[in-house]
């Protein structure tokens, strides 16, 4: 069973880095809300996107290897389920985010949920097998999931203006990701929140100053979690 899970893990990452070559998305389409958004305050600038180039290649290379090679490690079996859930939904994505914006936002949070469980559950001795690529893909997931719920609150007018939402996914995403920081101190979840809140720094700037600056803020501290992570590793193990 554990080499029959451990391939399909690498068959998802497969299918989930294949994807974007078939399908072509550049974000929702603002005439799919009630209030169209044609250039929302909650988006980072199209170049942060190119981190999900790593996040698939690392995962691919990754799950390849702990196929072939740690198929029988019991430290590597924790993780397995989770990370698959999270690849299989993050393969369906872009399909569903074509045709829908809540339910995308939905599926994004499973993803999340997926990728977190699986973070919890990786071998704090294998950092650049397993806790690398998928903390990468945990705080990836964790400002865009938090940026999802400021779109689709914001296009459908509810409660709140734009900005306020804009300012709510910013809060959620920084909790977020001081939470898994104390609990695990993977610098690759800071980083990817940084990288992130940078690219909605520069977007921001000409549309909002309290979420430029707020998200300027936000991505400086998660720099120093990330140097601090460095320099005092997580002795952490994954649980069980």
């Amino acid at each position: 069973m554990e080499r029959l899970i451990a391939w399909a893990v690498f068959a998802a990452a497969l299918a989930f880095a294949l994807v974007p070559f078939a399908v072509s998305f550049g974000g929702f389409d603002p005439r799919a809300f009630p209030n169209p958004l044609p250039d929302p305050v909650a988006q980072p600038e199209g170049w942060t996107f190119s981190i999900w180039g790593l996040i698939y290649l690392w995962l691919v290379v990754t799950t390849l290897g702990a196929a072939i090679f740690h198929v029988d490690t019991p430290t590597f079996w924790p993780h397995r389920p989770w990370l698959l859930v999270a690849l299989v939904v993050g393969a369906a994505w872009l399909f569903v985010a074509l045709e829908s914006a809540i339910w995308a936002t939905l599926l994004i949070w499973i993803m999340w949920i997926g990728a977190v469980g699986a973070l919890f559950r990786a071998p704090a001795s294998h950092r650049w097998m397993v806790r690398g690529p998928v903390g990468l893909f945990a705080g990836w997931l964790t400002a865009a999931a938090s940026i999802s719920i400021a779109l689709v609150g914001a296009g459908w007018g509810v409660w709140f203006d734009e900005v306020t939402w804009a300012v709510i996914a910013l809060v959620l995403a920084l909790v977020l990701g001081i939470w898994l920081m104390a609990r695990l101190a993977v610098p690759e979840v800071a980083l990817a929140i940084g990288w992130a809140l940078v690219g909605l720094t520069v977007d921001a700037s000409d549309k909002s100053t309290l979420v430029a600056g707020l998200a300027a803020v936000g991505a400086v501290l998660m720099l120093v979690l990330a140097v601090r992570a460095v320099i005092r590793p997580s002795p952490k193990l994954a649980v069980a």
